[in-house]
């Protein structure tokens, strides 16, 4: 996946991961995930095919001397509707999407402005932009200028 963007690209990408046992996840796919022991691998990694690896000594430490230069995009690269890869139809429409649905309905009833302040979430705003899977149509704020 990372590989796609570095070669469409020509430039590094990052990919850094967790490792261990998660933190409670609620849901089908929490539950699908606790019964079956699930765990983050790590495997983080600095996809760029002309890099020099750096030896840390440590295993969690990942890293790569290069040069960089500017570039400019020298391959396509194919989406499965918003995904990168195409997945799993089955999965998506009735584990990931009812999960997610259910993430958002959570998260608005709790946090529709940040804590201890008037001030609209950001993420909260921004998530409602892909409600239903439809994009809003984001509204930019006009610019003012006043003078004194």
């Amino acid at each position: 996946r990372c590989g796609l963007y570095a070669e469409a690209f020509g430039v590094p990408v990052v990919y850094v991961n967790s490792r261990g046992s998660l933190e409670y996840m609620p849901g089908k796919m929490g539950a699908m995930m606790k019964q079956h022991g699930f765990r983050m691998n790590g495997l983080s990694k600095i996809y760029a095919p002309h890099a020099a690896p750096i030896e840390t000594g440590i295993p969690e430490a990942v890293g790569v001397e290069l040069k960089l230069t500017p570039q400019k995009r020298n391959a396509e690269i194919r989406f499965h509707g918003r995904d990168i890869l195409p997945g799993n139809w089955l999965f998506k429409h009735l584990i990931l999407k009812p999960d997610t649905k259910a993430g958002l309905r959570s998260y608005e009833a709790n946090h529709g402005t940040v804590r201890g302040s008037h001030e609209p979430d950001p993420i909260w705003e921004e998530n409602q932009m892909f409600q239903d899977g439809r994009e809003k149509q984001r509204k930019t704020p006009e610019a003012t200028c006043e003078r004194r």
